[in-house]
């Protein structure tokens, strides 16, 4: 294995954005803030202002994170004075020079590309203290600027380590999507840990509830965790202690960080910065799926306005709640893996053992606790509607067994539509049949090979960088 140095060296040469990149990047945005300048009829006092890891010096080579920000001073501020005041003649004016795209989460904001390049356009209140803020959008300048006085050049190059070891085991981004580790708090660990290295030896040592102080913020340990108790990995912001810039990074994505830092600092290796992303066959599908007893069960979504945030977010719950479904039917559910083009399609797979290899029947459990009339209420109700049973069993616990009326989860599915309802989309499509589905999708200006490189991580489930 290489040495843990030779690994880094090359992989901070690899993440640099060239010169040119970046002079390419900041010349799209001065253009840019002219055109807006240009373009706004508003009374109020504004500045633009870059922000992102361009602004900060942490921008990854290909991935440049240009956030520009239109910050206003208007009491009277409202979504809806954005969307009507803003958004909407921005929008207009914008798109006779670059291709523009509205987009909604928490607070709405315009996407801009030109080319290669790619700028988010987003207006917030213009704080002049913290005192101030009246969304989470109107701390990103104050953010900046802490990251810019507390970073030196050669930590800048330990947070694009950082930040492309999180995109490489899938935990970058605070997005719902991910529910990771965001630009901002990636820089505050190096901030914190001084160096990529020491971050991964803290992380190693992790665990549920851990809090990691950037900076003093006058509470202990203990009131931190109680302020924070919801909250798996608690990191207050040093620009605002009552916020937890950690607030986003769900338990799988905590463990996943563990995970890749304890194996990395084992075996330093590249692929843990990118991973090879396989996309198996249809037929090598099958044969793994024919092999372990399982079968993918496909739910697809026609998008209506798709709005990321919210599609990832409805997709987990919908998952979430068919999975409690299942598990109260005694249907075995290995696993269940989420994808969405954000633009047109979502699609959830329920990975299950075969149908083929179902119990025709359920075991129907009696009440623990001994009570007579509960023992009589359970005789009572399905004595004469199973066919084996009821019986008490060595343990002293009523049972019976219930015959199956389906079998197959895809015709449970189908029987029990209501589960699968999703706010953002309609049901098109239900199937085991992955050929089924990739005809379907064919023509529909979804990538084939997309699609394959997620049901390949769902059926073949080892992580790429182990």
């Amino acid at each position: 294995m290489p040495e843990l140095a030779t690994v880094l060296e090359e992989v901070k040469k690899e993440v640099r954005p060239s010169e040119e990149e970046l002079r390419d990047a900041l010349t799209f945005y001065e253009e840019l803030k002219e055109h807006i300048s240009e373009s706004l009829r508003i009374s109020s006092p504004y500045r633009i202002e870059l922000e992102g890891s361009l602004a900060k010096g942490t921008a990854l080579k290909g991935d440049l994170d240009l956030d520009v920000f239109v910050l206003i001073r208007d009491e009277d501020l409202s979504r809806e004075v954005l969307i009507q005041n803003f958004i909407k003649p921005l929008e207009l004016e914008l798109s006779k020079h670059y291709l523009v795209r509205r987009r909604f989460a928490s607070h709405p904001y315009l996407r801009v590309r030109k080319g290669s390049l790619e700028a988010d356009v987003v207006p917030a209140y213009w704080a002049k203290d913290l005192s101030e803020i009246r969304t989470a959008v109107d701390r990103t300048p104050f953010h900046t600027r802490y990251v810019v006085n507390h970073l030196t050049e050669s930590m800048k190059d330990e947070v694009r380590l950082l930040k492309k070891f999180f995109k490489g085991i899938g935990v970058y981004g605070a997005e719902i999507r991910t529910q990771g580790f965001s630009g901002y708090l990636t820089e505050l660990l190096i901030i914190k840990y001084g160096s990529f290295t020491e971050a991964l030896k803290a992380m190693k040592g992790w665990g549920e509830g851990t809090v990691v102080v950037v900076e003093n913020c006058g509470e202990d340990l203990a009131t931190l965790r109680q302020f924070f108790r919801d909250d798996v990995l608690i990191v207050p912001d040093p620009v605002d202690t009552r916020r937890n810039t950690a607030a986003a990074v769900s338990k799988k994505s905590l463990t996943l960080a563990i995970l890749a830092a304890s194996a990395f600092l084992k075996e330093p290796d590249k692929k843990f910065f990118s991973p090879p992303r396989r996309a198996l066959s249809l037929e090598h599908l099958r044969e793994e799926l024919r092999t372990w007893g399982r079968e993918l069960v496909i739910v697809l979504y026609k998008m209506k306005e798709p709005v990321p945030d919210v599609t990832w977010g409805e997709l987990r719950r919908v998952c979430s709640r068919v999975l409690r479904s299942l598990e109260v039917s005694d249907y075995p559910v290995v696993d269940c893996g989420t994808w969405s083009d954000e633009e047109n399609f979502a699609m959830i797979a329920f990975d299950v053992v075969n149908h083929e290899k179902i119990p025709p029947f359920r075991i129907m459990s009696g009440p623990k606790k001994v009570v007579g009339e509960h023992l009589v209420r359970f005789v009572e109700k399905h004595l004469r509607s199973y066919e084996v049973g009821p019986w008490v069993d060595f343990e002293g616990r009523l049972k019976a067994l219930k015959p199956r009326s389906i079998l197959n989860v895809e015709e449970y599915l189908r029987s029990n539509s209501h589960v699968l309802s999703c706010g953002s989309g309609e049901v098109v499509l239900i199937t085991s049949n992955l050929a089924e589905l990739l005809r379907y999708l064919e023509g529909r200006g979804v990538d084939k090979d997309a699609v394959l490189q997620w049901l390949t991580a769902v059926v073949a489930k080892r992580l790429p960088w182990l």
